[in-house]
């Protein structure tokens, strides 16, 4: 059997046991990235040495979006596992014999934080200036986008799926309760409203009085929109993710902030909750993480201004001890 005989297996039983999103994600690693290189290759001559091989030659593969980079080791361990996944199926289905794979990390993958993942405290403040001013409807929809992401931490996904119904003025609240996400196919894709991520991702957030003022004249600009209607779109159909990200960027440039990705708008709301005494696991629930300890994992850097804080009041208890003693 061929290692794409086993994908298809593994994807056609796949099909109907996960999300629409996570199947579509996989299949779309499995054609980009996994496909051409191993389809061929018998089952019998996948071992350690083959993936290794495969795994060494994903070091100078191109990210889709970003041509000018490489992909990251983050996104080639993805790839790799899928691979093994893959294989494992195989072997439940007695397709393949029991073996083990022992992989090394190969050297030159580009490092993920490379790639500027949150705000400095001067362009945080401009990105926040230039969302309260709704003064011209350009731009309006990156404006909210950014300012509800940065603010609460909420997923591109979960922020183009709200509707006015889960924001609550009074009680000072979101409810976050699904998300949009382009389902990729073969025939372009389309638009899926769905549950989000996870059961923990679906939550109650806090809604700042700064964002609280902002979305108070939004909703004003928008003739009061219905409120079973999408905040982004003040209509009863949503915005798509892709939408949002192209016009985010083109809202950035315009302002001369410099570029981040979406997702590091949730990266600097963590950031700064950290850096000013949130507990971890009030900062987990926020961030719909399953549990802490992805919290931790993930978030486990530090900016320069929080370790030279760190140091500076280390340094000061002990010089103190040192006085005492």
């Amino acid at each position: 059997m061929k290692f794409k005989d086993a994908a298809d297996m593994y994807f056609d039983i796949k099909k109907g046991l996960m999300k629409p999103s996570s199947y579509a994600n996989f299949l779309h690693i499995y054609k980009k990235h996994i496909a051409e290189a191993l389809d061929d290759i018998d089952l019998s001559d996948m071992d350690s040495r083959q993936l290794q091989k495969f795994y060494n030659s994903l070091v100078n593969k191109k990210c889709e979006l970003k041509k000018d980079m490489t992909i990251s080791k983050h996104s080639a361990k993805d790839i790799v596992g899928l691979v093994k996944t893959i294989l494992y199926f195989a072997m439940d289905e007695g397709q393949m014999e029991e073996r083990s794979f022992r992989l090394k990390t190969p050297y030159g993958f580009r490092d993920t934080d490379e790639r500027k993942d949150f705000l400095d405290e001067k362009s945080y403040k401009k990105l926040i200036n230039c969302c309260v001013d709704l003064s011209s409807k350009r731009y309006l929809l990156a404006k909210i986008f950014a300012i509800l992401s940065v603010t609460t931490g909420l997923r591109i996904g979960e922020v183009c799926g709200l509707k006015w119904e889960d924001v609550n003025f009074k009680k000072n609240t979101i409810e976050v309760k699904r998300t949009v996400q382009r389902i990729q196919s073969e025939n372009g894709g389309y638009i899926n409203i769905g549950e989000p991520k996870t059961q923990t991702s679906k939550r109650t957030v806090a809604l700042l009085s700064i964002t609280k003022e902002v979305l108070k004249k939004y909703k004003k600009i928008c003739d009061n929109p219905e409120a079973d209607t999408f905040v982004l779109t003040a209509k009863p159909t949503p915005s798509e993710p892709r939408t949002v990200r192209q016009t985010y960027q083109r809202f950035l440039k315009a302002n001369k902030i410099d570029y981040i990705r979406p997702h590091a708008l949730r990266h600097t709301f963590t950031t700064y909750s950290i850096s000013n005494g949130c507990d971890v696991k009030t900062i987990s629930h926020l961030l719909g993480h399953a549990n802490t300890s992805i919290t931790l994992d993930t978030y486990t850097h530090m900016t320069n201004k929080q370790m030279s804080k760190t140091v500076s009041k280390l340094n000061k208890i002990c010089s103190i001890t040192k006085n005492e003693v």
